[in-house]
């Protein structure tokens, strides 16, 4: 609320395991691409499921790369490309990002968008593997 402070931060944080929380949000969206929707709602919502999993595993992954970030989808682009330029993951929540800065109208290029995002998913959970080492475990806050 305007005017008051925010809550303090824990004083210690907990353990999350990148690695691990990615390879999650990939199954999840590798099953949400397999199913077969039966109405226009089952694809619009299949579509923007499997392009918030992405937008989220990306978020978890700058906040593991600099606790700092700012989240908004460009920044988060900019980001992602300084630590690895040309990923799957930026072109597409770029694409993403100018898709719904028109008014995401289009359900055919939303689904073409949202059938991108389990390989790039799996090429950023690679990187997050090869940069944290197997483990992948960070400090969240």
């Amino acid at each position: 609320m305007a005017g008051t402070s925010a809550p303090p931060l824990p004083e210690e944080p907990h353990t999350a395991d990148l690695a691990a929380d990615i390879g999650h949000l990939l199954d999840f969206a590798r099953q949400r691409q397999a199913a077969t929707p039966t109405t226009a709602i089952d694809r619009t919502d299949r579509a923007r499921r499997s392009l918030a999993v992405l937008s989220s595993a990306v978020r978890q992954t700058i906040l593991a790369l600099d606790a700092q970030a700012l989240l908004r989808l460009p920044n988060v682009v900019a980001t992602l490309d300084q630590h690895w330029p040309g990923t799957e993951a930026a072109l597409l929540l770029d694409d993403y990002d100018a898709d719904r800065r028109t008014g995401a109208a289009d359900l055919i290029r939303a689904e073409q968008l949202a059938s991108q995002v389990p390989p790039a998913l799996e090429e950023l959970h690679h990187l997050v593997v090869a940069h944290h080492g197997r483990s992948a475990t960070i400090q969240a806050t």
